[in-house]
């Protein structure tokens, strides 16, 4: 098993830092699954995950619809962020980049070949500057998923 030291934790000098980033390189060492090994329930997340991206309102259906899924999972909040930032991010991240950006659901074939082409599995989380609205939807997605498995 590698040294904790071997695997590079999140920038925490950002603005935004929160607890979780502290903690966010010990879901590898605690057996988080690489995702060409856990299809089943990542491609439940990433389908949830992905219209967050799309060039429309992040309007509080499609962002209520997200957290239920992702809190009905097994994985923990940190497994979570992992999956946001290194598995949906680097594939949807140009569509809110793009001046004609997509606002329709991408075909699931087409998310998971993506994801799984581009993905970010074992490395640190992407530095969060430049990155506004995915860092707020981040937080509003935590927020929600934390509240839904609180009971609240």
């Amino acid at each position: 098993m590698p040294s904790k030291s071997s695997f590079p934790i999140a920038n925490t000098e950002a603005a935004d830092t929160t607890s979780l980033y502290a903690s966010v390189h010990l879901a590898y060492l605690v057996g988080m699954k690489r995702p060409e090994d856990d299809l089943a329930q990542r491609q439940v997340v990433w389908d949830a995950m992905h219209v967050l991206w799309l060039d429309t309102d992040t309007d509080a259906f499609h962002l209520e619809a997200a957290a239920r899924t992702c809190a009905a999972t097994d994985y923990a909040i940190e497994d979570i962020e992992l999956i946001y930032w290194n598995e949906v991010y680097p594939v949807m991240r140009r569509n809110l980049w793009s001046v004609a950006g997509e606002w329709t659901p991408l075909r699931p074939e087409a998310l998971y070949a993506e994801i799984l082409k581009h993905h970010r599995f074992g490395k640190h989380i992407w530095f969060r500057s430049f990155r506004r609205v995915s860092c707020e939807n981040w937080e509003k997605l935590a927020a929600k998923v934390t509240a839904l498995r609180a009971g609240r």
